[in-house]
């Protein structure tokens, strides 16, 4: 197969956000919640949204665009924003996020930022409101009672509740935190009355971080979405949906988008009303909204996130790579590589430049990942059935390189 033509975005950021706003996802752990435990992760992050960016100035650690993976890119057909400003250390990342706010930019960013690093005028959404619109403890203020599963909010004290909540019958227990969460880290899955007392083991202790227990009864969902949204201050866009996927109930390992699965029209209506509620609010910038049908195809909301979450980019470049190779469906792929990046990148370019895969995020080693090094991207392919050997075939490709 001839190589690919280039990939081009349905939107980039600079059709998504405001003018003279910037990207500036370096932040600490503090700030992440529960989502990362890792320190080097928040660099990994910065180069997520390098192909999306547009003209949008992005801030990325040195790791993420390393000249070997620049060329990776290049034999793929992807282009990396030409306006990314490199850093090397945490403090490299904030000074440049201080200047861009003292030049009068707007700064953007997926995850909360230091006080410290600009004054609150500077920033794209105010910290409250953002801490306030992803709180779980929040969802029945914005979703219809219809939309919600039934469900029982506990304050943190009140967290041994749960034990007694909806009695006999399967639940998630979500842990409400003011800020940022995702991929199910703040969700547990209790099936039975051990799995209850697993849960309260869990959370005994971490009152301080939680706003409140939220117990919801578990529903079959035998299909579930993450709906994107763009929130601008003159209108609501609807970017599109991907499947979610997952390892274990609650529990979040991939995207895939297949047209044959669309969520139904209401459920994207109800979305667009909610994103209209959080833009009366204030609320500009990128949002994925977790919403799931019954076997009776009754559509349910579980999770907002008035964030960029971890479809977009792979929904905001799928048209482009399905239709350059004739495919219909993307997934996503995402796995931590023994060793440098080379070897890796050898053994998948042959993917990479015939259209099959395209990198999203590639992280070079370093002292801080223990020698590991990350590749992130999406398969692409005619049928559901043809991923399967695409992800077969990467995963024979790459051998022990996999970790």
């Amino acid at each position: 197969m001839s190589a690919p033509s280039l990939l081009r975005p349905s939107r980039t950021f600079d059709q998504l956000l405001p003018p003279g706003a910037v990207y500036a996802p370096r932040t600490t752990l503090e700030h992440v919640g529960w989502v990362l435990s890792d320190a080097y992760r928040l660099d990994t992050l910065t180069g997520l949204t390098l192909l999306v960016t547009g003209s949008v100035p992005v801030s990325c650690h040195r790791s993420t665009v390393t000249p070997e993976i620049l060329a990776f890119f290049e034999s793929c057909g992807a282009t990396p924003s030409p306006h990314r400003v490199p850093y090397q250390t945490a403090e490299q990342a904030f000074e440049q996020t201080r200047r861009w706010a003292e030049q009068g930019h707007r700064i953007v960013s997926p995850y909360p930022l230091p006080a410290e690093l600009c004054e609150p005028q500077s920033l794209l959404v105010p910290d409250a409101l953002y801490r306030w619109l992803n709180d779980k403890s929040n969802l029945d203020e914005l979703v219809d009672a219809d939309w919600l599963a039934p469900s029982l909010m506990l304050t943190p004290e009140a967290a041994p509740d749960l034990l007694t909540a909806f009695a006999g019958q399967p639940v998630y227990v979500k842990a409400c935190v003011a800020g940022a969460s995702g991929a199910g880290i703040d969700v547990r899955y209790a099936p039975d009355v051990h799995a209850r007392h697993q849960a309260l083991d869990w959370l005994v202790g971490r009152e301080h971080c939680f706003s409140g227990v939220r117990v919801e009864l578990a529903l079959d969902i035998p299909v579930c979405w993450c709906l994107n949204l763009s929130i601008q201050s003159d209108c609501v866009e609807y970017l599109g949906a991907a499947i979610q996927l997952f390892s274990s109930p609650g529990q979040q390992s991939g995207s895939l988008i297949d047209p044959s699965q669309e969520p139904p029209a209401s459920a994207v209506d109800e979305a667009m009303r909610i994103a209209r509620k959080a833009q009366r609010l204030g609320y500009r910038g990128l949002a994925g909204f977790d919403l799931g049908l019954t076997a009776d195809a009754r559509p349910y909301v579980f999770d907002l996130n008035f964030r960029m979450v971890s479809s977009t980019v792979q929904l905001l470049l799928h048209q482009s790579a399905v239709e350059r190779i004739g495919g219909a469906v993307t997934e996503s792929w995402h796995h931590l590589i023994a060793g440098p990046l080379a070897p890796a990148l050898a053994a998948i370019e042959p993917f990479g430049r015939t259209g099959r895969f395209v990198p999203c995020r590639l992280w070079e080693s370093t002292a801080e990942s223990l020698g590991r090094s990350m590749v992130t991207g999406f398969l692409v392919a005619e049928s559901t059935a043809c991923l399967i050997e695409t992800r077969e075939a990467m995963a024979s490709a790459l051998g022990s390189l996999l970790l």
